[in-house]
């Protein structure tokens, strides 16, 4: 919920067959994204209909965003 996770917990996440998890950061999810750390848009977010629908279209995630602080530093091991 803070919007830190540990990448020591998706194996326990994949073992208790959670096929999909969704984190606080924010972007585009594609084909090769993690399942288990998805990033999203967070829905108490102040957007405005232009800035949400960018989001939609994919549009912003092209444009400049306030740095992200990473909560995990992901190794090869833990993303499969």
């Amino acid at each position: 919920p803070s919007g830190a996770y540990d990448a020591a917990f998706l194996p326990w996440l994949t073992e208790a067959g959670v096929r999909a998890a969704t984190t606080c950061d924010p972007g585009l999810a594609t084909r090769t994204s993690q399942p288990l750390l998805l990033p999203r848009i967070i829905d108490s977010s102040s957007l405005s209909d232009v800035e949400f629908e960018g989001w939609l279209y994919g549009v912003s995630d092209v444009l400049p965003h306030r740095p992200v602080q990473r909560s995990v530093a992901l190794t090869a091991e833990s993303t499969q």
